[in-house]
C-alpha cells in the first residue's frame, strides 16, 4: 500500500532504466530490479545493525516507553 502523499509513480516514468524510480514507475526489466534490489538490500542490513531508519533515533523513543510502561501506561494508551 502506497502512502497517499506519494506523487504518482508515472511522473518516474522518464527515468532512466536501472534506477529504483524507474522500477516504482513499473519497470521490471533487469535493469530495474537490481537497481531496486540493491536499495532494499540495502535499508535491510541497516536495519539488522540497529540503524533501520536514518531519519529518527529509535532510542530515546523506546525508553520513554519504557520509562511509561513501569509507571502503568500500556501501549494502547501510548496509542490513543
Amino acid at each position: 500500500m502506497r502512502p497517499a502523499d506519494l506523487p504518482d509513480p508515472s511522473q518516474w516514468a522518464d527515468r532512466p532504466h536501472g534506477t529504483r524510480m524507474r522500477y516504482i514507475a513499473g519497470c521490471r526489466c533487469v535493469a530495474c530490479r537490481a537497481a531496486h534490489s540493491r536499495v532494499v538490500c540495502h535499508y535491510d542490513r541497516l536495519a539488522r545493525t540497529g540503524r533501520g531508519n536514518p531519519l529518527v533515533p529509535a532510542g530515546p523513543m523506546h525508553a520513554h516507553l519504557r520509562a511509561l510502561s513501569r509507571r502503568g501506561v500500556g501501549s494502547r494508551r501510548v496509542a490513543a
